[in-house]
């Protein structure tokens, strides 16, 4: 979920709790970051290496193959999500390829997680293991 995405549900939240007096505090707090410790790219690498059960050098790995680029467009994707500090190019170079590639592996991160399942569950899944960190 990008800033912009997240902004606009916290305010949805606002006007429903307004609107209909209910409290939606629990609510928020899933969708507003913790200020008090920020997630490395190495936590979110490990995370999507459990859930795909693929290695950090396979998902950076050359290859087209759909597992390991799903796999490098999940990490791409929650990184760029967990890590908002880290740039385009220092995540090009996380995943050992230039900036435009990392651009390219966002757009198919939120592609996927727009339209198949399967790749949303695992967004999921690595969500769940991160907020337990």
């Amino acid at each position: 979920m990008t800033t912009a995405q997240r902004n606009k549900l916290l305010t949805i939240l606002h006007l429903h709790r307004v609107t209909h007096g209910q409290d939606v505090s629990d609510l928020v707090a899933l969708f507003t970051p913790s200020e008090n410790r920020s997630i490395t790219a190495e936590e979110v690498t490990a995370a999507v290496e459990k859930v795909t059960r693929i290695g950090h050098d396979m998902i950076c790995h050359r290859s087209r193959d759909r597992r390991y680029s799903d796999a490098r467009h999940l990490m791409c994707g929650m990184i760029h999500r967990y890590c908002e500090k880290m740039t385009k190019t220092e995540l090009g170079r996380y995943i050992r390829r230039d900036r435009t590639t990392a651009l390219h592996s966002l757009r198919q991160f939120d592609w996927l997680s727009e339209k198949d399942v399967a790749f949303r569950a695992k967004v999921e899944e690595v969500e769940k293991i991160l907020a337990g960190n």
